[in-house]
């Protein structure tokens, strides 16, 4: 929940949306059909995407937010949730959409009945009612990046494969809990001993290493305010497979990973592009967010 409270203190931050652009033959009300089926399948699959995400009783240190999951008794009752979480969208353009849709709170945009929900489904669809696009829009608490590409795959799959294929009707409803992924601390291997002191130092570390002296090295904004919150950025930069294969090899001969390839490279670009301020290269140093 980590990312959800970063959420409520950033006004949607955590939130992201996700898809990809169709070229198929099947007609839309035949494709339509698929996704809802497909919806209903992830439902069962993974749970979490008909969670919601509730506030508890105020404390000083602010509310708690908490997961609520309820199970489908039927198959009709999962039907009835991919109905009301599937929105069949006519579109212009693909990409205005998107920009528009990421302007605002997935909670601004759901249904009443929804508004706690962590998801929403798009099947964008041109003039004539022809598929063009899944656009999943989520929280971040929900989904990070590999989750998105696995869901996507197994999505597809199921589209592709159809309703007569896919098992809906065979699916155990009231009991897909037991696909919840476990808790942080089960996860874990449950309560260890002297955890609650053994927390309390973690946390003490982290802001210690969060409010370092001298700060963090960051880029200098080209603008002091925010103007327009929420508006979305497309930067595109291609990178051939030749050099790509190159950089990779480099990397693994030196005993590097990918990840801290790209960790020193977001280092440097920020010293790079904002060199001022550093008063002292040897303490400059950049901060980097699990995030990233």
């Amino acid at each position: 929940m980590i990312l959800d409270q970063a959420h409520q203190l950033c006004n949607g931050h955590d939130q992201l949306a996700f898809g990809f652009e169709i070229d198929t033959r099947i007609p839309n009300p035949e494709f339509s059909h698929r996704v809802q089926e497909a919806l209903i399948k992830m439902r069962f699959h993974s749970p979490l995407v008909g969670s919601n995400i509730k506030t508890g009783n105020a404390r000083p240190e602010g509310p708690r937010r908490f997961w609520e999951y309820r199970t489908c008794s039927t198959t009709e009752d999962a039907r009835q949730w991919a109905v009301r979480a599937l929105r069949v969208t006519p579109v212009d353009n693909v990409q205005v959409f998107l920009k528009g849709l990421v302007s605002k709170r997935l909670e601004d945009t759901q249904l009443v009945d929804l508004r706690d929900q962590p998801f929403a489904c798009y099947l964008l669809v041109d003039t004539v009612g022809s598929p063009r696009a899944i656009i999943f829009h989520v929280s971040h608490a929900l989904m990070d990046a590999a989750g998105a590409l696995a869901i996507s795959k197994l999505f597809l799959r199921w589209i592709v494969q159809g309703p007569d294929h896919i098992g809906i009707d065979g699916l155990r409803w009231g009991e897909e809990y037991k696909n919840l992924p476990p808790g942080p601390v089960a996860a874990c291997g449950g309560l260890k001993p002297g955890w609650e002191s053994s927390c309390s130092t973690m946390l003490t570390d982290i802001q210690k290493a969060l409010s370092r002296t001298p700060a963090p090295h960051s880029l200098k904004p080209s603008r002091p305010d925010i103007m327009d919150l929420g508006k979305l950025v497309y930067t595109k930069k291609v990178v051939s497979r030749e050099t790509s294969e190159r950089i990779i090899q480099a990397t693994r001969v030196l005993g590097f990973s990918v990840t801290q390839l790209f960790n020193a490279a977001f280092a440097m670009a920020t010293f790079r592009y904002h060199p001022k301020g550093v008063d002292n290269v040897d303490n400059a140093h950049v901060t980097l967010y699990p995030a990233m």
